[in-house]
């Protein structure tokens, strides 16, 4: 099982009308694509081979594979956690091994320390941080729709949505 994103593998841009053929991370701000300025979210989604589940579809099992690459949409790149991304992540995590747990977090650059407090607080190279980086609005709700695919997160996300104006897109 692959445990580490390959971020210059060649995932091409999901945003409307981006000719962007791969995604090369900038040097400062990792979430985001050196040659068009479109988040990882917008490339990474394109790895789901499926368009994400519907609330009346199928449920998958979340296996490390799946759950490695959701959990790359929020925390590659990231310092911090939205909240509502860290409770889907931690009800996916709880039918995980703590083995592959860590694995997950350890390969997206996150200790189990830093991602029960829900960010950093220095760098893995040892710099204090004193602002994050993490996922966008428009990424969140992207990612959102990610986890309708699984029966652990489904209900979750049913409600979360709520929230959202009719008209929102939370799936691509």
């Amino acid at each position: 099982m692959r445990m580490t994103p390959n971020a210059e593998e060649s995932i091409r841009c999901g945003a409307s009308s981006c000719s962007c053929a791969s995604f090369k991370p900038r040097k400062v701000q990792l979430r985001f694509c050196d040659l068009c300025g479109h988040s990882w979210v917008e490339h990474a989604l394109e790895k789901f081979q499926a368009p994400a589940a519907s609330s009346s579809g199928p449920v998958e099992v979340a296996l490390p594979g799946l759950v490695f690459d959701l959990s790359s949409l929020v925390l590659f790149g990231a310092q911090a956690i939205p909240v509502q991304l860290k409770i889907l992540l931690d009800r996916l995590y709880s039918v995980l091994s703590p083995e592959q747990v860590g694995q997950i977090l350890n390969s997206l650059g996150w200790s189990l320390a830093d991602y029960v407090r829900g960010y950093m607080l220095q760098t893995p190279s040892g710099k204090v941080l004193d602002r994050w980086c993490m996922a966008t609005p428009k990424e969140e709700l992207l990612a959102l729709g990610q986890f309708l695919r699984f029966g652990e997160t489904r209900p979750i996300v049913e409600l979360m949505m709520l929230q959202y104006p009719e008209g929102h897109t939370y799936y691509v």
